[in-house]
């Protein structure tokens, strides 16, 4: 049997004296066909059509009777050669499509197919599929296979081989990504840039085409981006909240499973300035009382309260300060001292701008006054103390006080000395010193000093008697003090023996000249003196004088 054709073969009859001329082959549905021997190739049959065949012979006699019926006979021819078929990707397997040949024949009946390479462990061909589709499973992803297919019909021979499909590779989504990881890289202003970056995840059989990277701000989603490599930049607002990131893979299979988060990073920048503060001197040496307003959580720029620390400098030294101030110490009284407060972040070690706060004049209490008092002079009835200026240790001295014999402090203004009545001659008295330079009464004073004065004597003269030995002239301012026995001239005139004793008043320096006279008060001249340095003519120093 052929393509609408079959080869029919009889035997020969006997011609009975007269050659045979032809042979008639009839069959189903009124086929006829003359032959000139008894082999005959019938044509124009139909093909898939269940033929019957009798032969008659023909000689000039006549024609015989039919033969009897051959077996049957169907004519077929095998199926076009199919067209190359297509492949999709799978995971692990690959789904093979065709197209039915057309048959001229029988109809198709099954399909081979063959791929190439050939998967590990099963055999390149699968037979006999009846479908015109077919998942091959087993395959190994990432690796390229290309198919072709033939078909059969009730021929005896199958179609020829298609070529072979377009090459194909089965994939499955990539396996999801581990964690990524994330690290600041750098704060301009209020926003820093974090640097994320993960490693490359299996992909399972084709290459990644692109990677869906999250970003999350407190563990809520913020933005979300396709990028092509394994690492990204991200601008992010400096915040006090941390942040995470996850990735998830993507190719030509589909999408992987989103990575765990990455370990939290803060985006943290450069803190800010202070807004405000105050600067006052609390009166002791060298220090300044400094306050400031903290930071906000908008200045902080993305630092938490717990990460700012604070420093104060001045022109003379820097040191640390808890918000929202102290003491700071070590600064020059008397000086005007300009204190800046400088916020820092422990976060990534940075440091803010300083800022000029204020400025004081630090001071401390004046230093002791040296305190110095004395012995009134004669017939003085005060006792009389004055003391040196101390050192103001950095603030103007505004007023001494004095604390007379324990009676309390009083100030006596800037005056550095003070008298007092001593109540009597002779009478000594205590008086303490100090200076102040402040406001406050108390804490704004100095040390003290002591020290001891004593009121004059009693102005008193106390009488003396003296006799002179014989006729002396007593000296006088300007005359020259005489002794003569035989009586010369005398200006005051001669004091005798004879007059006895006469009392002297011993009140010295009469003539504040330095010279310490002594004016005689009674007997019978008043007007007379007598020199301390002559007194001697008359015998012993009178008592007192």
């Amino acid at each position: 049997m052929g393509d609408s054709t079959a080869l029919l073969n009889w035997t020969a009859p006997a011609d009975r004296g007269s050659a045979i001329t032809k042979y008639t082959v009839s069959g189903e549905g009124g086929y006829s066909q003359d032959c000139s021997a008894n082999s005959c190739t019938l044509t124009g049959l139909s093909n898939n059509t269940k033929y019957h065949f009798q032969v008659t012979a023909t000689n000039a006699l006549g024609t015989s009777e039919r033969s009897p019926a051959s077996a049957e006979v169907r004519p077929d021819v095998k199926p076009d050669t199919p067209a190359a078929p297509s492949l999709t990707f799978g995971d692990k397997q690959l789904t093979v499509s065709w197209a039915a040949p057309a048959s001229k024949g029988s109809p198709v009946k099954s399909y081979d197919l063959e791929i190439s390479p050939a998967p590990a462990g099963q055999n390149a061909q699968i037979q006999n599929l009846t479908s015109v589709s077919y998942v091959w499973k087993g395959l190994t992803n990432g690796v390229a296979y290309k198919v072709r297919v033939l078909a059969r019909n009730d021929a005896k021979e199958p179609s020829e081989w298609s070529a072979y499909s377009a090459a194909e590779t089965p994939a499955g989504a990539p396996v999801t990504p581990a964690a990524p990881s994330a690290s600041q890289a750098g704060s301009v202003g209020t926003q820093s840039q974090l640097k994320v970056s993960w490693a490359a995840p299996n992909n399972n059989g084709d290459a990644v085409s692109a990677y869906t990277l999250t970003t999350l701000r407190g563990g809520s989603p913020i933005a979300t981006q396709q990028v092509s490599g394994t690492s990204q930049n991200i601008t992010a607002d400096n915040s006090e909240a941390d942040y995470t990131f996850t990735v998830a893979a993507t190719n030509k299979a589909g999408t992987s499973g989103t990575s765990p988060g990455s370990a939290p990073v803060r985006a943290a920048g450069k803190p800010g300035t202070v807004s405000g503060g105050t600067v006052a001197a609390p009166g002791n040496s060298g220090e300044l009382k400094v306050t400031f307003t903290p930071l906000t959580q908008a200045q902080r720029n993305g630092s938490q309260a717990s990460e700012i620390s604070y420093r104060w400098s001045t022109a003379y030294g820097s040191g640390p300060i808890s918000a929202p101030g102290g003491t700071i110490s070590g600064q020059p009284n008397g000086k005007n001292v300009t204190v800046n407060i400088i916020a820092s972040s422990t976060k990534y070690n940075v440091s803010g701008d300083a800022k000029a706060i204020g400025s004081g004049v630090p001071y401390g209490q004046p230093g002791r006054p040296s305190l110095t008092g004395g012995t009134s002079a004669k017939g003085d009835g005060q006792v009389h103390w004055t003391w040196t200026e101390p050192n103001d240790n950095g603030r103007p001295i505004n007023r001494y006080e004095v604390n007379y014999d324990g009676t309390g402090w009083k100030s006596v203004g800037l005056a550095r000395s003070y008298d007092h009545n001593a109540g009597g001659w002779s009478q000594s008295h205590t008086l303490k010193v100090r200076a102040c330079n402040g406001t406050d009464g108390n804490n704004d004073c100095g040390f003290d000093d002591t020290a001891t004065a004593v009121s004059g004597a009693d102005p008193t003269p106390p009488l003396s008697q003296i006799q002179a030995h014989n006729s002396t002239c007593p000296g006088k301012p300007g005359v020259t003090d005489t002794y003569n026995p035989s009586g010369p001239s005398c200006g005051a005139g001669w004091v005798e023996r004879s007059e006895g004793k006469l009392n002297v008043n011993c009140t010295k320096d009469i003539y504040g000249n330095g010279t310490p006279w002594y004016r005689m008060t009674q007997g019978s001249h008043p007007d007379w003196y007598v020199k301390s340095t002559t007194v001697d003519l008359f015998g012993p120093r009178p008592g007192g004088c």
